[in-house]
């Protein structure tokens, strides 16, 4: 993916919510990095940067 640094940035960020926000996801940031982008895969309009990374 060559996507701008801001978007990757806003997606690590999101990965550390999910991280603070489901215990299945704390301390595990590959997970959560994966869950993230599993999302995004299944609803890529629901955050408006999503459509601009794919």
């Amino acid at each position: 993916m060559n996507a701008n640094p801001t978007l990757r940035y806003l997606n690590r960020r999101l990965a550390r919510w999910a991280m603070a926000k489901y215990k299945r996801l704390k301390r595990q940031r590959g997970r959560a990095e994966d869950w993230i982008r599993r999302t995004s895969l299944r609803d890529p309009t629901l955050f408006a940067h999503w459509p601009m990374l794919a």
